[in-house]
């Protein structure tokens, strides 16, 4: 009985490690290139700001309804800003 406790508890665990592990081979990762670019967006007034996403988000006080994003070049194509009513949402696009 106990050898099949272990063989069950090994087979569990083997297959959670997989079936977690399988969530991530579709991911696609992208990397700066190091060409730091600028992009300023005008947005609608908004009360508050989410970040969906691993992302640092550094807010400096100046005119609303204008954002400015700094971030690789290649990296701008995968930002995203929207305002929804009142929050504005800064999002990465999925792949």
């Amino acid at each position: 009985m106990k050898s099949f406790i272990r063989s069950f508890v090994i087979t569990l665990t083997l297959f959670l490690m997989t079936v977690g592990h399988a969530q991530f081979w579709n991911y696609k990762k992208v990397t700066g290139n190091g060409n730091l670019t600028t992009k300023t967006i005008k947005t609608p007034t908004y009360d508050y700001i989410k970040s969906v996403g691993f992302m640092d988000v550094k807010l400096i006080q100046g005119n609303e309804g204008e954002i400015t994003v700094k971030t690789d070049e290649n990296l701008q194509e995968w930002i995203e800003i929207k305002v929804k009513k009142t929050p504005w949402f800064w999002t990465s696009k999925t792949t």
